[in-house]
């Protein structure tokens, strides 16, 4: 399941959709979890995730949101 929102976040960072939790059924917090998954290994950039004072998801921005080189590769082996 999780492979599945992460194409499905990937494809739309690709083809310059909006991103919102409401779309793939989950929780902002699962949401910033995926996010900074996707961060942290360097897939995306342009997206960061602010979190309040309990760590809970406070937002979610995106600047000129993008696939790395890297995050295209591996974008493409999730087809």
């Amino acid at each position: 399941m999780r492979k599945n929102l992460q194409y499905m976040i990937l494809k739309n960072i690709y083809s310059g959709k909006n991103i919102n939790e409401k779309e793939y059924g989950i929780t902002k917090e699962e949401l910033g979890d995926i996010i900074e998954s996707l961060n942290n290994v360097g897939y995306i950039t342009g997206i960061s995730v602010s979190r309040g004072w309990l760590n809970n998801v406070s937002e979610i921005v995106c600047v000129n949101p993008q696939l790395s080189i890297r995050g295209k590769e591996y974008f493409n082996t999730l087809k």
